[in-house]
């Protein structure tokens, strides 16, 4: 691996990762649970 330089820690950075990580995971949620709503839906 190359030498990379060290880059200081940006707390801001971090935070909208984990932002996007959180918003991420709660549309997959939701879009599972439309898809499943759908099913449901065509099967009755």
């Amino acid at each position: 691996m190359a030498n990379e330089p060290y880059i200081e820690p940006d707390d801001d950075v971090a935070d909208t990762l984990i932002a996007i990580s959180v918003i991420s995971k709660l549309l997959a949620r939701k879009i599972t649970e439309e898809r499943q709503h759908e099913q449901n839906e065509a099967t009755e």
